[in-house]
């Protein structure tokens, strides 16, 4: 058995940046925001102020309970705010929406009830939505992160305009997952217990009696989420599209590093690919060191990487 004690002071000290805690208001937006709401969820849609819109674009957040503003429990970044915010700038109407479980919602809905496939239906009626609403207006799928697979799924069967992945994985998540808890600092057989947790969520088996210091990651809702997450090879999935596509990965990545969006070229060499070279998981310039970023991801008064939305612009203009 693995000392509890052990492993919690590991989890405080070095979760924060981890893969399931993805990820305060800073500013108002510069066009108009208008409420949306569809079956209980909710979210905001920010138009541009002058001229008709080029595009509309539908934000998908990245893993854990994350907010319409890109935000979570364990991190307050506002980068989603900021980026829809931006889009609108740059003539584009962005809708970003709550998580089942998070925001205006929470209440709402029980964490044993939060699936991956719940989770791909209302991004499916998210979209439809907009469809309706801007039946001549172009609508294209911004993912971040875990994201950035919800679009590359849904760009299979319902053809939006384009697909954006900022931050996207490029491996199947039990091998992101391994990756991340050899960075950590936990004892060996901790270590051994958690890849062997993994193991087993990959051949589609649970594990009964998880430590409860591992419950930020093993928790049994966790564990069945996993279950269906580890099934998608995002490369390949992504090679099974056929609409435009652009692949944003940050250098200075230290959840998802430049490998993963590399791969995904690779596999699906049709698409466009960004490193933007100083750009952090959170879209914020940072130091190249995991230790010395870690603050990006809970100070919202920290501006996105300058070069994000223009990498953004440049391939929706040229549709």
């Amino acid at each position: 058995m693995i000392p509890d004690i052990t492993v919690t002071a590991v989890l405080r000290h070095c979760f924060t940046a981890l893969l399931i805690l993805f990820i305060s208001l800073q500013t108002a937006a510069a066009g108009k925001n208008i409420p949306a709401e569809i079956n209980g969820l909710n979210g905001t849609l920010t138009l541009p102020e002058n001229g008709t819109p080029k595009g509309v674009i539908l934000f998908i957040a990245g893993s854990g309970p994350v907010d319409r503003d890109g935000n979570s429990p364990g991190s307050q970044t506002d980068n989603l705010r900021m980026l829809g915010d931006a889009l609108s700038d740059a003539g584009y109407i962005t809708l970003r929406t709550d998580k089942a479980g998070t925001g205006a919602g929470a209440a709402a809905v029980n964490p044993a009830d939060i699936t991956f496939a719940g989770y791909l239906r209302d991004y499916q009626a998210w979209f439809e939505f907009l469809q309706k609403r801007y039946p001549d207006t172009p609508v294209y799928l911004l993912g971040h992160s875990e994201g950035a697979l919800f679009a590359t799924l849904m760009a299979q069967q319902h053809k939006p305009a384009g697909i954006i992945l900022v931050s996207p994985a490029g491996y199947t998540i039990d091998i992101i997952l391994k990756k991340q808890m050899r960075a950590q600092p936990f004892p060996p057989e901790a270590l051994t217990y958690i890849n062997d947790v993994i193991d087993r969520l990959k051949a589609e088996k649970t594990t009964d009696n998880v430590p409860p210091s591992l419950n930020i990651l093993f928790a049994p809702e966790l564990q069945r989420y996993f279950m269906v997450w580890m099934q998608y090879d995002p490369a390949e999935e992504l090679a099974k599209v056929t609409v435009p596509g652009l692949i944003i990965q940050g250098g200075y990545d230290c959840q998802i590093p430049p490998e993963n969006g590399e791969r995904l070229i690779r596999t699906a060499p049709d698409n466009q690919y960004a490193e933007i070279a100083t750009m952090n998981h959170v879209l914020k310039a940072t130091p190249a060191d995991c230790a010395a970023a870690i603050g990006s991801y809970n100070n919202p008064a920290l501006a996105l990487h300058p070069e994000l939305v223009p990498a953004i612009t440049r391939f929706l203009s040229a549709r």
